[in-house]
């Protein structure tokens, strides 16, 4: 059944071979209960690009804009939601959770992007298909450029020692609390 297929990126790829976005990926998703993603499979996560087929060479990364997905592109991704109709969608990047916001028609009740994701208890945008509930969370991306504008926001608000990723672990807390109450 195509609700419980997971696409599994990592088979045969050795631990020096998982791109760094890709190494955060895994340690955000440990975070969440998922451990090793790289070597197990998990019937019930399914990752894909907004724009399906954006990226089909896995050497090349980065430049992704706005323009690369257009409205047929956003109707697909809204079927493919609709069809596995997830507990949770996470996106990766402004672009990203604004795109799925327009493919989904939500609302965001917040104007900036870190006042969004950072310390925003009820992060979540709701995604109502008949009475089931998909939450929609906006994050910082986990590659390079991801983690430096999180450290720089942080930054510049608190003057942190702490690293872009272990931010980005903090607000995926949100993300953490919601699957344990939602999970009952």
């Amino acid at each position: 059944m195509i609700k419980d297929a997971v696409v599994h990126y990592f088979d045969g790829a050795e631990d020096s071979e998982i791109d760094p976005t890709d190494r955060n990926l895994c340690e955000l998703f440990s975070f969440l209960g998922y451990k090793d993603i790289q070597h197990q499979k998990y019937e019930d996560l399914f990752f894909t690009n907004i724009c399906l087929m954006y990226r089909s060479d896995p050497k090349i990364s980065g430049g992704f804009v706005k323009k690369d997905c257009d409205e047929f592109e956003l109707n697909v991704f809204k079927d493919l939601v609709d069809i596995l109709e997830p507990k949770v969608i996470i996106c990766l990047g402004k672009i990203t959770s604004e795109l799925v916001m327009k493919a989904l028609v939500l609302k965001n009740p917040i104007k900036k992007f870190k006042d969004l994701v950072i310390n925003n208890p009820h992060q979540e945008l709701i995604y109502q298909k008949g009475n089931k509930k998909i939450a929609v969370f906006p994050e910082y991306h986990c590659g390079s450029l991801g983690v430096m504008n999180r450290t720089r926001i942080e930054d510049k608000n608190h003057n942190t020692d702490k690293t872009g990723l272990s931010l980005i672990k903090k607000d995926w807390s949100v993300i953490k609390k919601y699957l344990e109450e939602h999970s009952k």
